[in-house]
């Protein structure tokens, strides 16, 4: 174990808080907001999310943000960095309890202790540790980031049940993207104004993850991110052996992307068992590299049975391993629609017509009602699309009860009346700028 000076040491340097430049990041506001709320609520606040996405951004900007317009002490925080070299050798509980202690002997702080603990997953046990200082009489308020995969074990639930508090972060949506790389007037214009369609189809060829924003053609790096989250995530904290499989499987689905596959059609597709394919996926969900969608039924036992859609984190990541220009094809669009109802919170699943067939690429469910039909699509200029993205969403509309439907694409906007349904067109990149 590292000794109390250079332990304190460390823990100087990690708690320079006039080192952090707000101007050096985008000022993530909703995410901000929610995070300070939870600050001052019941519970161990956690801040789960893919690789890369800026939980350590959002935990430093909460930081100086809190200082700056809360008021609050610097003595009253500390923040502890668990990737920093120096304590790759002390990794144990104990260093946590040490940190603490050093903390409040050395820097006096009053009443109660913000702790901030970054990749907590590289302590073992840190789950015990704690539920122990959550239920004892410690005046510490928690906030921790880490792997999602750790920070949604199903130790960490047991533990810590009704004990958390939890705020998920995701890669930039397109309004955030815009922000970045163009700045804020550019949320000002409409959705055909030559610098959104310019930037959208940048947004679906590089995508969201903060770190490859500044690059023109991040496909090499967003491949490699795909492999770190695949042998740091996934390989090494379930100790898979089979390599080949967990890395062609996620191929397949980010290639497959928005399109209906079910297990059986995996476990043929590789030549696995079907348990094997259930446990691969929810591996990839909890590392979020991939997510599923359901088609709804009133029956949970149904919507188990039946094909899921399966969506990707980011735009990037499918662009990064297809093979010819697809950036603008309809099944890239169908997966930002999805991961932007996903960062708004919506419960979503899909509908396929029993009569016909037909789908209807999204539906918004509110507590035990559904509220909302969508449907997505590049262009609605052949006829052929023009009726069947239609009829899908009629038949979802009338099937619950809503008096009209979205029909999102690139080009058409306003609304029209189509056997009974208020039919309303809106253009994506516009419709992404709006919320």
């Amino acid at each position: 174990m590292i000794d109390d000076d250079e332990l304190f040491k460390i823990i100087t340097d990690q708690n320079d808080f006039d080192r952090i430049d707000p101007g050096r990041y985008l000022h993530r506001g909703s995410y901000l907001d929610r995070l300070k709320k939870m600050v001052f609520e019941k519970g161990i606040v956690i801040i789960q999310g893919p690789r890369r996405s800026g939980k350590t951004t959002l935990m430093k900007l909460l930081i100086r943000e809190m200082l700056e317009k809360d008021k609050i002490r610097s003595d009253s925080i500390l923040y502890i960095d668990l990737e920093d070299f120096r304590l790759s050798s002390s990794l144990e509980i104990e260093l946590l309890q040490k940190m603490i202690k050093l903390h409040r002997e050395r820097i006096r702080p009053t009443g109660k202790l913000m702790v901030l603990i970054d990749e907590i997953q590289n302590i073992d046990g840190f789950e015990r540790y704690l539920r122990t200082s959550y239920d004892g009489l410690e005046e510490v308020k928690f906030l921790i980031t880490g792997s999602n995969s750790s920070l949604l074990s199903k130790e960490l639930g047991t533990l810590l049940t009704g004990r958390t508090n939890t705020l998920n972060l995701y890669p930039f949506s397109f309004k955030e993207f815009m922000r970045f790389k163009v700045g804020p007037d550019s949320l000002e214009r409409k959705g055909r104004d030559p610098i959104i369609m310019n930037g959208f189809l940048n947004y679906l060829k590089i995508g969201g993850i903060p770190e490859f924003l500044d690059m023109e053609d991040p496909s090499s790096r967003l491949r490699e991110y795909i492999d770190q989250v695949l042998f740091r995530d996934i390989m090494s904290r379930y100790k898979l052996r089979n390599e080949r499989l967990l890395r062609e499987l996620t191929r397949f689905l980010m290639a497959h992307s928005s399109s209906r596959i079910s297990i059986s059609q995996l476990s043929r597709t590789f030549g696995v068992s079907k348990d094997t394919i259930m446990d691969y996926l929810s591996y990839l969900e909890q590392a979020h590299l991939i997510y599923h969608v359901k088609e709804y039924f009133a029956s949970a036992k149904e919507m188990i049975r039946r094909p899921s859609k399966m969506f990707s984190l980011d735009p990037g990541l499918v662009n990064s391993i297809m093979t010819g220009d697809r950036i603008d094809s309809g099944m890239i669009l169908e997966n930002v629609i999805f991961l932007h109802l996903r960062m708004l919170g919506h419960e979503i699943y899909f509908y396929i017509d029993p009569v016909n067939g037909i789908e209807c690429d999204f539906l918004i469910k509110e507590g035990l009602n559904i509220v909302k039909a969508i449907q997505v699509t590049r262009e609605l200029d052949d006829p052929k699309t023009f009726k069947r993205e239609v009829t899908g969403l009629i038949a979802a509309a009338k099937r619950y009860g809503l008096k009209e439907g979205f029909l999102l694409n690139m080009r058409k906007e306003g609304s029209d009346e189509i056997d009974g349904i208020r039919i309303i067109y809106k253009i994506i990149p516009e419709m992404l700028l709006e919320m």
